[in-house]
């Protein structure tokens, strides 16, 4: 968005999920890795996953180099995820279990996020696409669809330092300039 001089300038990296270690049994953590390898870390365990680099292996955890600059050590592989395009979230066919979501006041066809950001994550994700979510308050919703809710994403900055998750009404707001997703360049 153009507030005052300043541009932002970014490009949705993904969706905002749990780190594996939140939700056992649902997958998303590496079996094994290498050094060298490019992951997405949950720096000190909490979401959003941030891009990283593994720059050591030992027999049960690995060192994290952050693209950032940050370093983490003794890294247990649930708390990290293979990295994935930018753009790979719009072809997810279902939410995944961890997915963060935000309710839409009346329904996707009518209008906006309700003023109470009713948010949560999702527990269970049934063959109908439909979900169930847990919300900030403890409060549990079942079967729960697109069109009553929508997921969080992650926008990452130009300088690949600072992201923040938005939901949709806000990534209309804010009008990014985006950038191409492999390079974080304009395009």
């Amino acid at each position: 968005t153009s507030r005052g001089a300043m541009r932002w300038r970014g490009v949705v990296a993904g969706l905002a999920v749990d780190a594996p270690a939140a939700h056992a049994g649902a997958g998303g953590a590496p079996a094994e890795v290498r050094v060298g390898d490019r992951v997405e870390g949950y720096w000190r365990g909490r979401s959003p996953a941030w891009p990283a680099t593994i720059a050591e292996v030992n027999e049960k955890h690995v060192t994290v180099a952050y693209d950032d600059g940050g370093r983490e050590e003794g890294v247990t592989l649930d708390l990290l995820r293979y990295s994935v395009a930018p753009d790979a979230w719009r072809d997810v066919p279902a939410l995944p279990v961890g997915c963060w979501v935000r309710r839409i006041a009346g329904g996707r066809n009518r209008g906006r996020a309700d003023a109470a950001r009713e948010e949560g994550v999702t527990r269970a994700v049934y063959s109908d696409g439909s979900f169930d979510v847990k919300l900030d308050d403890g409060a549990a919703l079942q079967r729960r669809t697109a069109d009553e809710w929508e997921p969080l994403l992650i926008l990452r900055y130009e300088e690949g330092h600072d992201q923040r998750v938005v939901s949709m009404d806000q990534l209309r707001f804010l009008r990014p300039q985006f950038l191409d997703a492999a390079s974080l360049s304009p395009p």
